[in-house]
């Protein structure tokens, strides 16, 4: 077409549009209409030309709406939609006048957004937004004729989910997985359109989590999330970290699906497997700062509850999900910041907050995370004595949920137990000093039912010679099945290193203070670790502690309370007691001193030799 008689036709198309209200509508609907029949998506430049000059006549009309004195279409297009007895009543059957023509152009426009070409797809958005323009300047109720960009907007995170979810349920027979859906996906994250952003986001987040977990988002071979998983993660965490001060409600709403999908998605990996996910930490420690700042009075900056104004504080569902998503980054592998559990640490005080709070539902997220804690970070002992610490000084609250924690890690792992005992014999040895004799009554019987399964092990006990029957042949009952029994459940408990940090705390307990303790309770507890009739061996290592003390020690004043444990064990087991001490007397060799002569002073030394061998030299 020449270039002047292109310019001639469209003055002429703009001047109808401008000056003559009644053409409008037919200029729009001749001009889509010649779009449709003459122009091809082959030709690309002449089809964004033309777009262009459709969306410049889509411009001109809003231009002419808000220009003074020539908006007769707008008051005319109101008085249309009044009841004609005056009243403000909407007839909500009545239609705009140019309801018809502008559908038909957004019909148009949706059409273009299936093009393969950029900037085509670009400029159907923009005729999408002047049409929606163009309704709010001619008074269009939002729920009558809603533009057609409202709607897609509404559903597009709808939309999107479904997408995802059909992209990987069909990915066995070759459509594309979530994998190639995010190198769709993740540029979009990267312009800078707060629109595509969001829906983005609000899609992903309504996602059902295994999707991404089993599908494209996991690496085979490393179990680590992807590196476009990541960076959509890292984009949307700068994104959400810029417009933090902001409090709109569909950032509240980006924010809480954002929490849950990585909330979720951390879930569905199981426990051992989660530290892989992350491969830089720094990620984790940004996450866990942001969805900080979005928990409310669980966040690590707040004080702890009992300082806080309202201590019956009802988490809201925002907070909740920042909460929980807290929990598992911070739970997805060994800690990634030492500092937090030093003896000072920050996270102890968070920890308080979680397991101290009325809601139910925080209270038992706090013991799921102490518990996930204790088991992905055993060498941090500041943690274990943390928990052990508020058994005895928490609330009723915050020290059920500890206990409770330690007893389901440390009874999940035989050598844990013992740790567990050592600390909680060790609390009671620092804690008598300072108790009331009747207190130290009771913390002895707190110690029975634990002293019941512990099983004293020395690699260097002499057996004798008949090898006793094991606690499982003991408690076969007569269908072969193991008895219950008073105590805890299992084969038994114990190290030589416990074994000795056991024995020597109660030696101690009993020689310091066991002259003020009237009642039975010193001597209930040697007899419920020696006298054990699951773990046999007990006595024979205990009394073999007491020989050993009798042979080493200097001081005199130990042995009144040697031979007072000695006494406890012969009170309740007499016969047992005795046939070890003569089992131990039998093992030891007599010996015979002899004076020999020698030349240099004193000129005597003596040399010993035992009985058999003296008689077999002829000397008494």
């Amino acid at each position: 077409m020449d270039d002047e008689l292109r310019h001639i036709a469209q003055n002429s198309l703009q001047g109808l549009l401008v000056d003559f209200v009644d053409w409008r509508e037919d200029v729009l609907f001749g001009f889509t209409n010649f779009l449709l029949r003459e122009v091809n998506d082959m030709h690309h430049t002449l089809l964004d030309t033309s777009l262009k000059l459709l969306l410049q006549l889509l411009t001109q009309w809003k231009l002419v709406i808000h220009t003074p004195g020539k908006a007769s279409e707008q008051a005319k297009t109101r008085s249309a939609e009044l009841i004609p007895n005056g009243s403000s009543h909407r007839i909500q059957s009545e239609r705009s006048p140019y309801s018809n023509v502008l559908h038909a152009v957004e019909g148009f426009a949706l059409v273009l957004l299936c093009s393969f070409q950029v900037a085509t797809r670009k400029l159907a958005v923009l005729i999408l937004r002047e049409i929606r323009a163009l309704f709010l300047a001619l008074g269009q109720a939002e729920d009558d004729d809603r533009p057609m960009i409202d709607v897609m907007d509404q559903l597009s995170s709808s939309i999107l989910e479904s997408f995802i979810h059909v992209a990987v349920s069909d990915s066995a027979i070759g459509t594309p997985s979530v994998g190639v859906l995010l190198k769709q996906l993740v540029p979009l994250m990267r312009l800078e359109s707060i629109e595509i952003t969001e829906s983005l986001v609000l899609g992903f987040g309504r996602t059902n989590s295994l999707v991404f977990s089993t599908n494209g988002a996991l690496e085979r071979d490393t179990l680590a999330l992807g590196a476009l998983f990541l960076e959509y993660v890292d984009l949307t965490r700068m994104l959400l970290e810029a417009e933090n001060d902001k409090e709109v409600e569909i950032l509240k709403d980006m924010r809480a699906h954002f929490s849950a999908m990585i909330a979720n998605l951390i879930q569905c990996v199981p426990v051992h497997h989660r530290r892989f996910l992350f491969p830089q930490q720094s990620l984790r420690h940004h996450l866990f700062i942001l969805f900080s700042q979005w928990a409310g009075p669980f966040s690590i900056m707040f004080t702890p509850l009992d300082r806080y104004s309202d201590r019956n504080h009802q988490i809201t569902r925002y907070q909740y999900c920042a909460l929980k998503a807290m929990s598992a980054v911070l739970c997805c592998g060994p800690v990634f910041d030492n500092v937090g559990l030093s003896p000072d640490g920050y996270l102890y005080k968070w920890l308080d907050n979680i397991l101290a709070c009325q809601d139910l539902r925080v209270h038992q997220l706090g013991c799921e995370v102490v518990v996930l804690l204790l088991e992905l970070n055993p060498d941090q002992i500041n943690l274990f004595n943390w928990a052990i610490d508020r058994c005895y000084t928490g609330s009723y609250q915050l020290a059920s949920g500890c206990f409770k924690a330690i007893a389901t890690v440390c009874g999940s792992r035989k050598l844990k137990y013992m740790l567990l005992y050592a600390c909680g014999l060790q609390e009671v040895s620092q804690r008598f000093p300072t108790t009331h004799p009747n207190g130290r009554q009771i913390m002895l019987t707190y110690l029975l039912p634990w002293l019941h399964n512990i099983e004293l092990v020395d690699n260097r006990l002499l057996l004798p010679g008949s090898s006793p029957t094991t606690p499982e042949d003991e408690l076969k009952d007569k269908d072969g099945e193991i008895a219950v029994t008073t105590g805890l459940k299992g084969n038994g408990w114990g190290s030589p290193e416990a074994t000795s940090l056991v024995l020597n705390n109660l030696m101690y307990m009993t020689a310091k203070y066991g002259d003020e303790i009237p009642g039975p309770e010193m001597e209930n507890v040697w007899n419920a670790l020696a006298n054990n009739e699951k773990w046999s061996n007990n006595l024979r290592i205990t009394l073999q502690f007491l020989i050993s003390l009798c042979g080493v020690s200097s001081d005199t004043i130990l042995l009144p309370y040697i031979k007072k444990v000695a006494i406890y064990l012969c009170r309740n087991n007499t016969i047992q007691t005795m046939e070890e001490l003569l089992f131990e007397l039998q093992q030891t060799d007599p010996v015979n001193p002899i004076v020999q002569h020698c030349d240099n002073p004193p000129f005597y030394r003596f040399a010993a030799s035992n009985k058999a061998s003296a008689a077999a030299s002829g000397m008494t």
